[in-house]
């Protein structure tokens, strides 16, 4: 559990960091703390020392704000999809530099080591500047002249943001603009731990050292905290538009003001 688990060693050490090379503080806690929270059962199996269980709610929640922050970042996800997509239009257009890898029906076959040793960033970054000399939209951004920006954000699983969703969505379909072409889609569910599975290894007991290492009880059931999080994780929805089509999300920005404008003014009539 040291080296692979939901408190492992690669975790406390990335989220620090990450961190710092980032210079943000959210994936910061009390690392010293935290090394001292962990015990043993009386069976001899991992378990979280009672009077830590607030060291440990740190820990995860320094988790959920970095990944929030870092990796889930609106801008550093949107070059994401940037790249994602532009390695997609290469293959399609049989434009991928030499690589050795042997491809049927979208199946890797083979792969020759020797030549995918030099398939590179380099060999990618070639290709992305020769593209944006030629006005190629998706190389443009990946050459940080440009970015990719979402005309809507939401972290919140609720049927409010679940139907803004929808709309925007079939709003950019009146326009006739096409999906991974025109604009891009990111649902992402963040799910800090594997805690909440039903299952007895992804229990973890808490016991007191003060009563010769009884198991008082889950960490899940003795922590709100962890409790909420594993009921209710983040969920991520975010739509991006092409930044040559940035008069039509303002467009659909503007309605989408209205009419939350309006639900407010319909809600104070009524309280």
């Amino acid at each position: 559990n040291i080296i692979s688990g939901d408190f492992d060693a690669d975790r406390a050490d990335y989220l620090l960091r990450d961190s710092y090379f980032c210079g943000v503080k959210y994936g910061v806690f009390d690392q010293t703390r935290y090394v001292s929270s962990f015990g043993l059962t009386q069976n001899k199996e991992p378990a979280i020392e009672i009077g830590n269980i607030n060291t440990i709610e740190s820990f995860l929640l320094a988790r959920y704000w970095f990944y929030l922050q870092v990796p889930f970042h609106r801008t550093r996800k949107g070059y994401d999809i940037a790249l994602n997509q532009y390695i997609t239009n290469l293959y399609k257009e049989n434009r991928l530099p030499i690589n050795g890898i042997k491809v049927e029906n979208e199946t890797i076959v083979d792969m020759d080591f020797d030549k995918f040793f030099l398939f590179d960033d380099s060999s990618i970054m070639e290709i992305i500047k020769e593209d944006y000399l030629e006005g190629n939209e998706l190389a443009e951004i990946l050459m940080r002249q440009n970015h990719l920006n979402p005309i809507f954000e939401r972290h919140v699983d609720d049927l409010e943001s679940k139907n803004t969703f929808l709309d925007i969505i079939n709003k950019l379909d009146d326009f006739e603009l096409e999906s991974d072409k025109d604009y891009f889609i990111q649902q992402n569910k963040i799910v800090l731990h594997k805690l909440s599975e039903d299952s007895d290894e992804s229990r973890t007991p808490v016991v007191d050292k003060e009563k010769q290492n009884m198991i008082q009880g889950d960490l899940v059931n003795m922590s709100p905290i962890i409790g909420s999080l594993s009921k209710s994780p983040a969920l991520l929805r975010r739509i991006y538009v092409i930044p040559r089509h940035d008069h039509i999300s303002n467009q659909i920005r503007e309605e989408l003001d209205k009419q939350i404008h309006q639900r407010e003014q319909t809600a104070r009539k009524i309280l």
